[in-house]
């Protein structure tokens, strides 16, 4: 039997509540903070004979903290719209589309690539696109040349040439490409942009004047720019020599020497963006003339132009050491990767210690400059085609009805150009002919020179056969102006 015993009772006791401090502490603790406004008010008058200038500063800025505290008028709440308003706005509103609207103009995805073919979304055309002059892009010889050099180096050089990037097929790759110039020694770079940007910044620099032809490229255009050199643009050889004339008598007329200002022209021999053909040998002329050094890009006479593919110079009967700095992309003759100056010891020395591009960027993989000496060595055997291929071609296109034919012979770069004309329609129309054409026009960065019409661009291949080359001309021919 379980007895229940009642709880017991807790008994909470509460404490008595503090009694209230006594009014003589108070007293003593009012005591000892008046003394502060005294203290803080000796200090002033006391700062203020010693430093009247720091009290004025110091008043101003409270004056200043009160009036933004108290002082900052309140902006006015805007009056409530009127419902006819909120109609208004209502009905003008439009809303963006949750996805972008599919533009007209769209991205063509190559799929496959052949010998003078490509093959785009599915589709196979004739390749005029491409800047594949000797067709190496697919040429065995090069692929068992990069493969044997990937399996004996592997991928990466791991640094700058300067650092430890260096390798036996960058110093062998110079010097070919010298011998095949005639020219002294050469520099390799892993990028042909780096290479024409930075050999333009590592001569020209602030307080330099470059003469630069309206036609160059962007890569030229950005070394100017990064050179931060006075520039000067001309569009023949006779506005040259009126601007050489014009800054000999400013020369004159300020008794300033010529030496007193490292001077420039920087053209390319044939543009990328026009295929013209640079006056090569009047340019020459006026720079001896003057006192100017030249910077020529033969990016797209390497290979392709002379007898020997030895370039602009070989074509005009030039002298070797007729230019002073000559730069090169080793992608539209050869099908590799890079870029590669050639000049004199002291032009190539110069660059190894103040070519940006040289310096700051890692070496080009040994398979790269592999694949360009082999192709080097095939230049023989496909140039005389391209020269054929060319020569036809120009001819073929000397009068397109309704388009303005930009380019001149040598160039293995064909222009088709009119500001009134649908070029993006005539590019359309000749892919569902069966050709792959490009159309070239301005990029969307700033430019250094004024913008420029759209053009066709037709690229001519040592791959193309005769009959390809007239069916292209033949649909070229039909478009009516």
């Amino acid at each position: 039997m379980r007895w229940w015993w009642p709880a017991k009772q807790q008994q909470i006791i509460t404490a008595p509540p503090p009694a209230p401090p006594p009014a003589s502490w108070v007293r003593e603790v009012l005591g000892q903070v008046s003394w502060l406004p005294r203290a803080y008010a000796e200090w002033w008058r006391r700062l203020l004979r010693e430093s009247p200038e720091h009290v004025a500063v110091e008043t101003l800025l409270i004056i200043f903290v009160v009036f933004l505290l108290f002082g900052w008028r309140k902006k006015k709440e805007a009056a409530p719209l009127s419902e006819q308003e909120i109609e208004e706005l209502c009905a003008e509103w439009e809303p963006e589309p949750l996805v972008p609207l599919l533009k007209k103009k769209t991205t063509a995805v190559v799929t496959a690539y052949g010998p003078g073919a490509v093959a785009i979304d599915g589709r196979t055309l004739l390749n005029f696109g491409a800047l594949d002059c000797l067709g190496m892009s697919l040429e065995p010889r090069l692929k068992e040349a990069a493969t044997a050099a990937l399996r004996k180096y592997g991928c990466g050089s791991c640094g700058p040439r300067g650092f430890y990037g260096s390798i036996d097929l960058h110093v062998e790759l110079e010097k070919k490409v010298a011998a095949f110039f005639g020219a002294e020694k050469a520099i390799a770079f892993s990028d042909a942009s780096s290479c024409a940007t930075s050999t333009v910044a590592a001569f020209a620099k602030r307080g330099d004047l470059l003469l630069v032809d309206f036609g160059v490229s962007e890569p030229l255009q950005t070394g100017c720019v990064l050179s931060r050199a006075q520039v000067v643009v001309f569009r023949d050889a006779d506005e040259l020599e009126r601007t050489m004339i014009s800054i000999e008598r400013d020369d004159f007329a300020k008794k300033r020497t010529p030496g007193s200002q490292r001077r420039f022209v920087v053209c390319e021999a044939i543009s990328r963006d026009f295929g013209t053909v640079a006056p090569l040998s009047r340019i020459v002329d006026l720079k001896n003339k003057f006192g100017y050094r030249l910077i020529l890009d033969e990016s797209l006479t390497f290979a392709t132009t002379g007898a020997t593919g030895r370039g602009i110079k070989e074509e005009l009967g030039l002298p070797s050491d007729a230019v002073e700095i000559t730069t090169i992309d080793l992608g539209p003759a050869l099908g590799s990767v890079g870029g590669i100056c050639v000049g004199t010891k002291e032009v190539i020395d110069h660059q190894r210690l103040s070519g940006a591009g040289y310096c700051f960027s890692a070496a080009a993989p040994p398979f790269v400059s592999a694949a360009a000496m082999a192709a080097l060595d095939i230049v023989p055997e496909r140039l005389p085609r391209l020269r054929e291929n060319v020569k036809f071609l120009h001819d073929q296109l000397s009068s397109v009805a309704g388009l303005s034919k930009l380019s001149a012979y040598p160039s293995p770069v064909i222009f088709l150009a009119n500001p009134n004309k649908p070029l993006r329609t005539i590019v359309d129309v000749l892919k569902t002919k069966g050709f792959a054409l490009a159309l070239a026009h301005d990029n969307n960065l700033k430019s250094l020179l004024p913008p420029r019409s759209p053009a066709i661009r037709v690229a001519i291949s040592a791959r193309h056969s005769k009959p390809q080359l007239t069916s292209l001309s033949d649909f070229l021919l039909k478009i009516q102006p």
